[in-house]
């Protein structure tokens, strides 16, 4: 297994916002041909008009916020210890970070840029991935363990070469367990007990199902989120990590980072139709909108898959301009696909029309995972 970075000691945890001091407001009034201004100090919150895109910076305990219109950072959030997943409500009000370290969750209010909430979870969880249902109402939380020096022991390095993939071992004392978190009190609903070293999860887009990777058993489990059960488990290939579900709800993609391939998951028999040889370590996948194309990234060959999710088949592999590119996310149109660059403190941005780079933006230390939240 691949090494994490880790938050170093003694980094400053602030909030640092795109713009600050007194803003000031103007409205012009008609009121029967007449104009009235008026002017006084507001609250600084961020635009809501355009999309934005938030970066979970592991070795920062930071979340930094992009607007996607500029390629900008806008603001800087403080979370708790080692935020390693990232999810966005339906809605676009809220942001949630799995806290490996922190064991918690961070809920950030994107309409202020602050954490609104952070939920507790049982020491030694080592929350990773995160997903939220589509009505809203759950969070759902994959309890992977802490990551091999997370503890406070001896860390492993934070960069490496790319010959150094597997230098640490699988979380030890892991809950392997997902937690289904109720949105509106924060309290934990349920756990649900599903294979060793759960990582990444993805949820049908009517809510139905759960599908959840388990990186040590080299299997997916599928969640009936009606009884909280699993209803089936899939064998795939080695390391599975990230996970993403196409929005008719019929396939499923899985990333084999020890594999170097993707595994194709029909829905409707819960079992594997195709392999996709891929890159060296894939880790994130992100479908389209349109359900077209399955975007995964390669840590070690430093590019991302374009699958053709009609064929199954590799349709290109782009560069990503920068080092270890690990989470992935794609704009609500579909155009611009957002990736994390973990050892460069970056992330990258690619035109999908014409899969190149147009864009490279830095962002805080070890950024793990990106998403990005719908326009509200």
């Amino acid at each position: 297994m691949r090494s994490f970075p880790f938050p170093r000691a003694g980094m400053p945890r602030l909030l640092r916002l795109g713009a600050t001091g007194p803003v000031v407001l103007l409205f012009v009034l008609l009121l029967g041909g007449a104009q009235l201004a008026i002017q006084g100090p507001l609250t600084t919150t961020l635009a809501a008009s355009t999309q934005k895109a938030y970066v979970a910076n592991g070795a920062s305990d930071t979340v930094s916020v992009i607007d996607v219109a500029t390629n900008t950072v806008v603001a800087t959030i403080a979370t708790d210890p080692y935020p390693v997943g990232i999810a966005a409500s339906p809605d676009g009000a809220h942001v949630y970070t799995a806290n490996n370290v922190g064991d918690s969750i961070s809920v950030i209010d994107t309409g202020t840029a602050l954490v609104s909430q952070t939920i507790s979870l049982p020491a030694g969880t080592g929350p990773f991935g995160v997903a939220v249902s589509p009505d809203n109402q759950r969070l759902y939380v994959a309890g992977y363990g802490p990551v091999a020096g997370g503890t406070g022991a001896a860390a492993p390095p934070f960069y490496r070469s790319d010959a150094d993939m597997r230098s640490e071992s699988y979380a030890t004392t892991a809950q392997n367990a997902v937690f289904v978190i109720d949105t509106a009190t924060g309290t934990v609903m349920n756990t649900i007990t599903v294979g060793n070293n759960p990582h990444s999860l993805a949820v049908s887009p009517n809510g139905a199902n759960l599908y959840v990777t388990n990186a040590t058993d080299r299997t997916v489990s599928v969640i009936s989120t009606a009884t909280l059960g699993v209803v089936a488990t899939i064998a795939v290939q080695a390391d599975p990590y990230g996970i993403a579900i196409t929005p008719n709800g019929t396939t499923v993609y899985v990333a084999n980072d020890a594999d170097g391939s993707a595994s194709v998951i029909d829905t409707n028999t819960n079992s594997v139709v195709a392999t996709i040889p891929i890159g060296t370590a894939p880790y994130g996948v992100v479908v389209n909108p349109a359900g077209t194309l399955a975007y995964i990234t390669n840590a070690v060959s430093h590019t991302i898959s374009v699958i053709d999710t009609g064929t199954n088949s590799v349709a290109a592999a782009v560069p990503v301009a920068g080092i270890e590119p690990y989470g992935v996310s794609i704009t609500n149109d579909g155009r611009y696909v957002y990736s994390t660059l973990c050892e460069d403190g970056k992330v990258s941005v690619t035109d999908t029309a014409s899969n190149t780079v147009i864009a490279t933006v830095t962002v805080g230390t070890g950024p793990q995972d990106v998403v990005i939240a719908p326009a509200r």
